[in-house]
């Protein structure tokens, strides 16, 4: 189709790229846009041969092979998005490649329009999950907390209640208590504290 300093574009090229715009616009492009898709296409390797000859290399060998090994509709739809954004921020960092109405973000959109604020709904729609997980971890956390000091309390009332009834039965007497200690006598008259 065309060449340029020792580097070919192909119509092999021309139908990569259209098979990866068809994954992000999720829908086979018509006979006219993928036309419009090919002429900017050539446009674009004319503009740089070398870098083009690179894409359309790790297109053939990587991208496009992981797409269709994918068989995960929810991964798919993750790396979908996630390769949309690539392109956008690709596409806003070189505003030559919007050079023309066809290319080949614009093809894209014509066919799924709402994807950037779809995958914007989805980012807030995450954003706010993992914030309610990061709450409810928290409410959990505290919960747990309440309840391992409910359980000390009584587990402490119980182990204060044995060491009186352990003074009491054998005729003790119990003198004085604090938060610490029991201060009690014996039934001879001896006077002892015992840790609580």
């Amino acid at each position: 189709m065309y060449a340029s300093g020792g580097y070919k574009f192909t119509q092999k090229n021309a139908n990569q790229l259209i098979e990866l715009g068809e994954f992000l616009g999720r829908s086979k492009f018509s006979v006219l846009d993928k036309k419009a898709l090919q002429i900017w296409s050539i446009q674009d390797f004319k503009s740089v041969p070398k870098k083009a000859t690179h894409y359309y290399k790790d297109l053939n060998e990587n991208l496009l092979p992981k797409i269709r090994a994918m068989t995960k509709t929810n991964k798919i739809n993750n790396y979908r998005a996630d390769l949309y954004l690539g392109y956008i921020n690709l596409f806003n960092k070189h505003p030559e490649y919007k050079t023309s109405p066809d290319n080949f973000l614009a093809v894209i959109d014509r066919y799924n329009p709402p994807t950037l604020e779809a995958m914007k709904l989805q980012q807030r729609i995450y954003a706010n999950f993992q914030k309610q997980l990061q709450l409810n971890q928290m409410m959990f956390n505290q919960t747990m907390r309440l309840q391992q000091q409910a359980a000390d309390n009584v587990s402490k009332s119980i182990k204060d209640q044995a060491t009186r009834y352990s003074i009491i039965i054998p005729g003790g007497t119990i003198l004085h208590e604090t938060d610490s200690k029991i201060y009690a006598k014996d039934s001879k008259g001896n006077r002892f504290e015992i840790p609580k």
